[in-house]
């Protein structure tokens, strides 16, 4: 597989297997158009007729690409949808990121907020009110 991340979703999600494996097989095809747009446009930012190249592998393949975007987000929302029944240790394990960089920054982060942007729900029940100041650090 092209994306190292398929098979972690596939040991995390395992009731998504089938799915995850059906949507790598409608993204392949543009795999290596995405992926060289990636090294020569993102963090691996190339020449510039190394980017136009990578650029129009994109553009002539719209469609194929289209495609693979598409099964991507499905996958993503499908994984999303079922992180809380699946992890249910994430809320957990953010927590505790939390509580070690408010310590280590000297700076409060709204955790709900925070949540939110994730996609965790939040049941500690310190939910914030609009406005208020985040919770102080846990020890």
């Amino acid at each position: 597989m092209g994306w190292t991340s398929f098979p972690l979703w596939k040991e995390l999600f395992p009731h998504l297997r089938d799915e995850i494996d059906e949507a790598w097989k409608q993204m392949e095809p543009a795999w290596d158009f995405i992926r060289t747009f990636r090294d020569r446009a993102g963090f691996h930012a190339d020449k510039p007729l190394l980017f136009l190249r990578a650029r129009n592998g994109i553009i002539a393949n719209l469609p194929v690409v289209t495609n693979a975007l598409e099964e991507f987000e499905k996958l993503q929302r499908e994984i999303l949808n079922s992180e809380g029944g699946t992890l249910p240790d994430l809320e957990i394990a953010l927590d505790e990121l939390l509580d070690e960089l408010e310590r280590a920054d000297k700076h409060r982060y709204k955790r709900q907020q925070f949540k939110s942007y994730l996609m965790i729900p939040d049941t500690s029940g310190q939910a914030e009110t609009e406005g208020s100041a985040a919770s102080e650090p846990r020890d």
